[in-house]
């Protein structure tokens, strides 16, 4: 019964440590996939530089949500940025302050921000070249 037990408990660990949102898979399909590089052919300064752009906001929105994740899960994470986790997305660069109060503004409907992780993966998935 004690094995059983045992199994169970680290069955449960190896699904919350392979469900973690790590974020590297993500940002390397983005830099591949989004926008251009110099390198590419027929790249131009205005075209990298927004490639640059759409690469750097869906990055900061696949963080952001990784953000959430983790200080919903860790205390540890509460202690290395401690306060409102908007109030210290905004301060890392990761959210804007109309971002950061729209999610604040769904989180007084929700009692638990790791509800709302999913908002700006939402977000990442809308940002459009111009």
């Amino acid at each position: 019964m004690l094995v059983f037990f045992y199994q169970q408990i680290y069955a449960r660990a190896v699904k919350i440590f392979w469900l973690l949102p790590f974020p590297d898979e993500p940002l390397f399909m983005a830099n591949s996939m989004i926008g251009m590089h110099p390198q590419d052919a027929g790249a131009t300064p205005e075209k990298v530089e927004r490639g640059r752009v759409l690469r750097g906001a869906i990055a900061r929105y696949i963080l952001a949500s990784c953000f959430i994740a983790c200080s919903s899960v860790c205390p540890k994470f509460d202690k290395a940025y401690p306060g409102k986790p908007t109030d210290q997305m905004v301060k890392l660069g990761l959210l804007t302050g109309s971002e950061a109060e729209t999610i604040e503004h769904r989180h007084d409907k929700l009692p638990y921000l790791a509800e709302l992780h999913f908002i700006p993966i939402v977000w990442a998935q809308y940002v459009q070249p111009l």
